[in-house]
């Protein structure tokens, strides 16, 4: 039983994660889109957003 407690934990914690993840770059999106921002800005925006992909990608490979 704790097992399964254990499982679920960690499923939650992933959903949440994810969750967040998504959150993140939907926000981030939505500033790309406003076209408002000076090319610096721009630019360390766009390397925010690449990172996060990227993190997220070598997490789901280390499963």
């Amino acid at each position: 039983m704790k097992r399964e407690e254990a499982r679920t934990r960690r499923q939650r914690e992933q959903c949440t994660m994810l969750r967040s993840a998504i959150l993140d770059l939907m926000d981030w999106r939505l500033q790309l889109m406003t076209g408002t921002f000076t090319l610096d800005h721009l630019r360390d925006l766009r390397l925010r957003i690449t990172s996060h992909i990227d993190s997220g990608n070598r997490a789901k490979l280390q499963k």
